[in-house]
């Protein structure tokens, strides 16, 4: 062992050479470094570090309870090492970011398109460009998502772990930590910046006695471009249901919290989000169709999610390099969502009631909003449900689609 002297301009910690070169210490005022514990070596046998950052004099750990934190952000990978994906390394245009996204859909998911992979990709197109719309406001640069191959299972894959007794229900942690490990050491992944699987069936946290179904989506806070770049989503095929939902676990992977929540301690600068409420309803928070005074919020992201991603990208480097080698999967662009059956959007939205119709209103088409009610609820009274149109959704009157939803107007079709 040496130990290198604090009045060192290197700084200062122990440094082992039994078993390789291992450095645990300080390096300038703010910065740590340590090894990387139970991460394989790189090629040429050198011992993986990591280096992190310490605000001096504040906490980056939440200071509230565990439980205020959503369960996928309470993961504790900090001691962990990240694959950088530094294989094939081109350059990208300045002030743009492009996340490279390898997509699995499972066989209950593709069965619905007869595995057609040319209906696949229609669809997929018109979702990630909707998607896209939402995700290229973040931050004072631009976020595009590029999808790099698509995976078509036609088979029930072991990764998908279903609730006992509950088959059409998934188990989210379960399922995330198969999914990554069945996929793991693929050149596949290994070369995405993002790995993402899309099901059909109905995510849900906890156990079959005891579980939250209002989960649609699965991944870890900051893993993209690492070992836990993998997530998941709920879509239904021919809805656009899960676009928000995709978008949402895009930005956790992108080292984004839910507004209102602290600071994630993994990300080297990470402050969190408590000084942004959920209930201005932005893209990270709670979502409120019902409200005009933060209706316009829900397709932009708050100031809070914005520093997190700026924070993110100053030392997640591997969404300023292509590091892709040859995709395999090239998706239309200009297209965006089609064929909307708002009738049956709103009876898997809330397949939970009996009889749900889609409540017709131009006024509410020029906001990019509609509308659901039931007949009656359990207790016999009239429900209504406000919901927001996708990006780049057709809002013809009469269902023209000359024009289309951008930001919350409806807009001429470009």
């Amino acid at each position: 062992k040496k130990l290198i002297p604090r009045s060192s301009p290197q700084g200062f910690g122990n440094c082992e050479t039994d078993n390789g070169i291992q450095v645990e210490g300080l390096i300038g005022r703010h910065l740590r470094i340590k090894p990387a514990i139970g991460v394989e070596r790189s090629l040429d046998g050198h011992v993986a570090h990591m280096l992190y950052e310490v605000q001096p004099g504040v906490s980056r750990i939440p200071d509230g309870k565990e439980s205020e934190i959503p369960i996928r952000n309470q993961k504790d990978i900090s001691d962990r090492d990240v694959d950088r994906n530094t294989s094939y390394p081109v350059e990208r245009s300045d002030g743009t970011y492009v996340a490279e996204v390898y997509l699995v859909l499972d066989k209950y998911y593709s069965k619905v398109f007869k595995y057609n992979k040319e209906s696949i990709l229609d669809y997929i197109s018109r979702f990630i460009n909707s998607a896209n719309m939402y995700l290229n406001s973040i931050g004072s640069n631009s976020v595009t998502v590029k999808i790099v191959g698509l995976d078509i299972r036609k088979k029930k894959d072991k990764f998908l772990m279903r609730m006992k007794g509950r088959k059409d229900k998934l188990l989210a942690d379960e399922t995330l930590e198969a999914f990554r490990n069945s996929y793991g050491k693929s050149k596949e992944y290994k070369e995405s910046d993002l790995f993402m699987l899309m099901t059909r069936l109905d995510i849900a946290e906890g156990d079959d006695k005891s579980y939250d179904e209002g989960v649609t989506g699965f991944s870890m806070i900051g893993g993209a471009c690492t070992i836990y770049k993998a997530g998941s989503f709920e879509d239904e095929p021919y809805t656009y249901y899960g676009v928000y939902a995709f978008v949402r676990e895009v930005s956790h992977l992108l080292g984004i919290v839910d507004d209102g929540k602290g600071p994630y301690d993994w990300i080297p600068g990470n402050t969190g989000a408590r000084s942004c409420s959920p209930k201005d309803g932005y893209i990270m928070g709670t979502p409120d169709a019902a409200n005009p005074n933060v209706q316009y919020n829900h397709y932009y992201y708050s100031r809070c999610s914005s520093s997190q991603f700026e924070t993110f990208v100053r030392y997640q480097h591997c969404l300023t390099k292509l590091n892709y080698q040859s995709p395999t999967t090239k998706i239309t662009h200009g297209v965006f969502p089609d064929k909307y059956n708002m009738e049956y959007i709103c009876k898997i939205m809330h397949d939970d009631y009996e009889n749900v119709k889609y409540i017709s209103s131009p006024e509410r088409l020029q906001h990019c909003r509609f509308q659901c009610a039931s007949p009656k609820d359990f207790r016999n009274r009239f429900v209504k449900f406000d919901h927001f149109m996708e990006e780049g959704a057709p809002c013809g009157q009469n269902g023209l689609k000359n024009r289309v939803c951008r930001k919350g107007v409806c807009q001429p079709r470009r």
